[in-house]
Parts: C-alpha cells; structure tokens; sequence
C-alpha cells in the first residue's frame, strides 16, 4: 500500500468541510514510523479530472510532508493526485499513462537532488549523537567502520521488515480496525515485528565487529554507538526517500533527529550489555526492543484522537533523551582504553 492509498484510508476515517485544516501524523509502514501531514480542504467544486473527464471533487492542499493536490469525490474516493515537485499526476480508476522511453532516458528525478540537503543533515544530526559516548573512539578505524556497517545493515530492514509490516498492516491491521477492532491491540503486532528485528539486526551486527576485529569489550559501547548510529541516519534518509518532502526544517526534522539518537543510544546500550559477558544482553536487548516498538506505537494514539500531535513529539524527545540520560549515568563510571 503506497503513501497515495494510505491518504484515501486517512481521509475516508474523517469528516471532510471546506475550509478545515488538518495537521497529523499518518502510519507510513515502508518507513515504519509516521509523516506528519498538513493539509487544507480548499474547496469543492466540479472540476476537470482528465480530458473530457469531470467529476465533483474536495481539492485538497498539502503543504507536508510534501507540496500536493489531492482530489477526493463526495464519497471520499481518492481519483486524482498532482505533485508538482516531483512533475507528477497520478489518476486512480480512470486511466493510467506511461511516459515514453524517450522522456524517460537520461532523466533525473528532481526529488532525488533536492533530498540532498536532508541527507547531509542527517548525517550530521547522526554523528552529534555519538559525542556523548565516543570520545577517544573518533580515532579507531573501527569506529567509522562500525558507522559505515550500521548504515549498510539497515538494508536488511529494507527487504525483511518493511514488507513483513506492510502485509501484517494491510491483511490484519487495517481490516481489523476498518471492521470495529481496536487501533491500539492490532497495532502491536506491526510494531513490535519492527522492535524485534531492528533490534536483533544491530546486536547481531555489534557482536559480529567485536568478533571479527578482537575489540576489547571497554570498547564495544563505541563500537555499539556508531553502529546505531549509521543505521539511525540510514533509516532516516530511506524514510525521507519514501515520503518525498523536501523541506529541510519542519517537525519531520525533529522526529527523526530524535529517532537518531535512540538509535544511538540503543546500539550504545547493547554494546555494553555484550562487554558484560554471559546472558546478561537478553535484559537490555528486550528493553531496547520494547522502547523502539512503543516509538512506532505512539501515531496510532494520535490517529485515534487520542492526544495531539504534540503530545506525540513530546513523548518521543523525553523518552530518548531519558534514555540517553540513564546511559550516561551508567557509563560514567566507565574508562574507555
């Protein structure tokens, strides 16, 4: 189900009046976390869908997660689309239109050049985060190699987890809820898959480095560090992809930077339930794959009106930053050789 498909389900959930503006996040299962949208209803009026094609329609504006027209008829079926920054129009149940291979051959997709900036960002935003636990580590060469290997690890999730969650979205949880089931019980399923198997990929990835190089195991909350992190800065350049917007600075931004530094956190925490040797990981590796599953949790509070958007940022900031907090506290006490 792609972002157009989820926007007919967000809006078929609500009541649509000209003049309403609506700011909330939507469940992005590719991306496995939520794009906040923004968006005006315009007007409704009868309107020329595609050639001789006419059709009383609701114009919706989108001003994020990227600039876009959608049309909705009275019954909330979604039949057009026009995204000018990607010179785009979809047309859904009318007709379908394929550029020639001649307008396609050496074409580059505006999207892609102008994601640069956010790219850059987040890879900057990615390596602010591991400050609080690299130090003398910036120096190692498996430092930068364990940052390299976190991004190329979340290209796992990409072929395991994303369509794992997209089949449990659309085949239990969308019609679960669309037939009166709650948001909250069948949305656990979804985000926990997430939880496990991104949790499971970065501890699998931190022990094979330790293995593979001989690290001591005063270094593996390093090693741990900077393989969250590039897997962090991964996620969030994939998730920006997904989506397409192009603004640099909006509450996107913030969420993601704060995703980054759980991640970060995250891989920190692992790496130094390795160092101690035993079974003693299971503990944190559970903890660590409950809090990234609630992270997934929180848009469906908001979907159901529940809480606010803000609310929903809120909760996200304190909890990694609470998680940040409790890691230093632990780690103080310990000398990176």
């Amino acid at each position: 189900m792609n972002f157009l498909d989820r926007q007919e389900l967000f809006w078929a959930m609500r009541d649509i009046s000209v003049g309403d503006t609506v700011e909330a996040p939507i469940f992005m299962p590719q991306a496995t976390m939520a794009a906040t949208v923004k968006a005006t209803i315009e007007t409704f009026t009868h309107f020329r869908i595609y050639n001789e094609i006419f059709d009383s329609v609701f114009v919706i504006h989108y001003t994020s997660p990227q600039e876009q027209y959608l049309y909705f008829t009275a019954d909330k079926r979604l039949i057009k689309a026009d995204i000018p920054s990607r010179e785009m129009k979809v047309y859904l149940d009318l007709v379908k239109q394929r550029p020639q291979p001649s307008e396609q051959a050496g074409r580059v997709k505006p999207s892609v050049i102008s994601l640069i900036p956010n790219f850059v960002m987040f890879l900057i935003i990615g390596l602010a985060t591991t400050v609080f636990f690299v130090g003398p580590g910036y120096r190692w060469v498996e430092s930068w190699l364990s940052l390299l290997l976190g991004g190329l690890v979340f290209g796992i999730v990409i072929i395991t987890q994303v369509p794992l969650q997209m089949y449990l979205v659309e085949h239990l949880y969308l019609p679960k809820v669309s037939a009166g089931g709650s948001a909250f019980a069948w949305g656990l399923l979804p985000v926990l898959s997430a939880g496990l198997i991104q949790e499971t990929l970065k501890l699998g990835l931190i022990y094979a480095v330790a293995l593979y190089k001989e690290i001591k195991a005063s270094r593996l909350t390093v090693i741990g560090a900077m393989c969250g992190a590039g897997f962090g800065v991964l996620e969030a350049c994939y998730i920006v992809a997904q989506i397409g917007y192009v603004e640099l600075f909006d509450l996107n931004l913030i969420e993601r930077a704060f995703t980054m530094l759980y991640h970060t956190t995250s891989g920190a925490l692992l790496g130094y339930a390795l160092s101690l040797g035993g079974r003693r990981w299971i503990g944190i590796g559970l903890a660590m794959v409950v809090i990234n599953s609630v992270f997934r949790f929180l848009p469906i509070f908001v979907q159901t009106k529940t809480t606010s958007p803000e609310v929903m940022y809120f909760a996200l900031a304190f909890i990694s930053v609470g998680l940040l907090f409790a890691a230093v506290l632990l780690f103080r006490k310990r000398t990176i050789e």
